[in-house]
């Protein structure tokens, strides 16, 4: 199933990553004035990122949340496909100039709940949500999975339920509400400066190979935010800490990921039905060698095609059963009742198909 509202918000937050993985925060010290700045070298820098992710992590203990915004490159995504049968599409990248995108998450470690939203100008919004222990909630951000909600009788669907059982909110949260104090000790060994203010803030910058990094803990050591600058992307971040609610989507507003699937497949019933026909006059052809086909080889390698289609989008959705010469494959939408067939048959030495 091509479930596509993940993408947009994790392109940002991968970039996020990568800026924060090659940065980090360092704790104030109270003996220095305001506004002096002091030289850090690699090994003061990760001692002292050590000290605030110890300090923050105490902090995230009741909950968080963040804000992210960027500008950043884009690409857009090409697909690039071939003649022959089963063969990948390719996909190549071409730079299109800046976007601009922001993306707001929060972790309630006491509920084991999560969640982000994220909005990137040109692409729209994309929304999530993880449980710990039930699954995750993903935004239906594609066209054609809201079309294929409606024609499941889900027309108020805007999220796909995924389950998983062992799914922890630490693990959701890695990749969609990552915890500041794991952000900060990514990449510790970096020699900078830290400038400490009147009221016991301080801020630390360096820069690396590709990005100039600002960070900022308040008075009593907690990471708060920061700038990245760099060629690829330039962000402000914000953190907060305390107890945050996060309320999960109506059961109204769900169609399971089972159900999507299932509804996604018999959406282009006919057009994958017609491709079977086909990709199955294909293999036979080439398993007869250039010799003559016969029926026993188009029964034969129709199932193996049927079954391996049938496993490929994950619904048992087109049938095959022996006919005179060979064998007439078909499906019917449990949805509309409409229906879809081809017979395949031998004929000296090839396989023909035909619309039932």
């Amino acid at each position: 199933m091509k479930i596509m509202e993940k993408t947009l918000f994790r392109a940002l937050l991968l970039a996020t990553t990568a800026s924060l993985a090659a940065g980090a925060l360092a704790a104030p010290a109270a003996a220095l004035a305001d506004g002096t700045t002091t030289s850090l070298s690699s090994a003061e820098m990760a001692a002292a990122l050590k000290a605030v992710a110890a300090t923050t992590a105490i902090a995230e203990i009741p909950g968080y949340a963040g804000e992210v915004t960027a500008t950043f490159n884009s690409f857009s995504t090409t697909a690039v496909t071939t003649t022959l049968l089963h063969h990948p599409a390719l996909l190549k990248a071409t730079d299109t100039g800046r976007q601009t995108g922001s993306v707001r998450f929060a972790a309630d470690p006491v509920h084991g709940r999560g969640s982000f939203r994220s909005v990137i100008a040109g692409e729209g919004v994309t929304i999530g949500f993880g449980v710990g222990g039930k699954g995750e909630y993903v935004y239906l951000a594609d066209p054609a999975e809201h079309a294929a909600a409606r024609m499941a009788g889900l027309p108020a669907a805007r999220y796909v339920f995924q389950p998983d059982p062992k799914l922890t909110l630490d693990t959701w949260a890695g990749q969609n509400a990552p915890a500041p104090s794991d952000l900060i000790v990514q990449d510790p060994r970096h020699p900078g400066t830290r400038t400490v203010h009147d009221d016991g803030s301080a801020d630390y910058a360096y820069t690396t190979d590709s990005a100039t990094i600002t960070y900022s803990a308040d008075a009593g050591g907690v990471a708060s935010g920061g700038t990245v600058a760099s060629p690829a992307i330039d962000e402000t971040f914000l953190f907060q800490y305390g107890a945050h609610s996060v309320t999960l989507p109506p059961s109204t507003q769900v169609i399971s990921r089972v159900t999507l699937t299932k509804a996604l497949a018999y959406r282009t019933m006919a057009s994958s039905v017609a491709r079977v026909a086909g990709d199955i006059t294909a293999l036979v052809e080439e398993k007869a060698h250039g010799r003559n086909v016969t029926a026993a080889g188009v029964r034969k390698w129709g199932r193996v095609v049927v079954t391996g289609f049938n496993r490929s989008i994950e619904v048992t959705m087109v049938t095959v059963r022996n006919r005179a010469g060979g064998v007439r494959i078909g499906a019917k939408n449990p949805y509309t009742g409409a229906t879809s067939a081809y017979v395949v048959k031998a004929r000296g030495k090839h396989a023909v198909a035909r619309k039932a």
